[in-house]
């Protein structure tokens, strides 16, 4: 389980494709989100399975985000999806608030 800041997620995104799951509950996903992030809220039961469907490669890089509430969910879904198989799994406490205060992507869902 990796903990990366904002420098750092800007790195590899500039670097390669990153998977960016972002764990917050739908509605705070509408307000405000990093730009490409799939949201898969980190209270469903088949988190894992629900991330296994849109990512079947385990040896693709996913960060996990969240919006400062749920940023302890990320310890456990990391080591859910670590368990499962998947290699490079992130985790960016800040979220999106930090993202836009960087002045970095960030969009809102009709």
């Amino acid at each position: 389980m990796k903990k990366i800041n904002g420098k750092r997620m800007k790195e590899l995104m500039d670097v390669k494709s990153v998977n960016i799951i972002d764990v917050d509950i739908e509605a705070e996903f509408k307000t405000s989100h990093i730009m490409g992030a799939l949201n898969i809220p980190h209270n469903k039961k088949d988190f894992v399975e629900k991330v296994q469907k849109k990512y079947t490669k385990k040896t693709e890089d996913i960060v996990l985000c969240a919006n400062g509430k749920y940023e302890t969910e990320l310890g456990k879904l990391s080591k859910q999806l670590e368990s499962a198989g998947y290699e490079s799994v992130y985790q960016y406490k800040a979220g999106p608030m930090e993202w836009k205060s960087a002045n970095l992507s960030v969009q809102r869902s009709a």
